[in-house]
């Protein structure tokens, strides 16, 4: 529904949920370009600027909408499906990066063995 600030109510329409097919898009774009003809008969001036702007905005977004419609219908989709992983994981592979393997040689502080430097002080090991 299109109110203006004046309270004046141009028109309510009840669009589908889904756009995407052109008929649709056809149909709404030739909505808008309607309502912009119709646009001229508003009496007030700001108003009126306002609401041709809104629409030629609108009008512009279809188009761009319907451009990458046509894209996304030739481009393939970049994500590859698998019907199994690409690699298995096995449990013994893990290791517990929380173990405690050693200590810093420069500041005595415990660090893991699967670390090059020291997590207390930085020096590298």
């Amino acid at each position: 529904m299109c109110i203006f600030t004046n309270g004046q109510v141009l028109d309510s329409i009840n669009t589908p949920s889904d756009m995407a097919s052109d008929s649709d898009l056809d149909k709404f774009q030739r909505w808008l370009q309607n309502r912009l003809d119709e646009s001229s008969s508003i009496e007030d001036v700001s108003e009126r600027d306002r609401v041709i702007k809104r629409l030629q905005n609108a009008i512009q977004v279809c188009i761009e909408f319907r451009t990458n419609l046509e894209l996304s219908s030739i481009v393939s989709d970049p994500f590859v499906r698998r019907e199994s992983p690409v690699r298995v994981i096995s449990e013994e592979s893990i290791k517990n990066p929380g173990a405690i393997d050693g200590k810093c040689n420069k500041c005595g502080a415990e660090m893991a063995g699967d670390l090059e430097f020291c997590p207390l002080c930085g020096a590298y090991e």
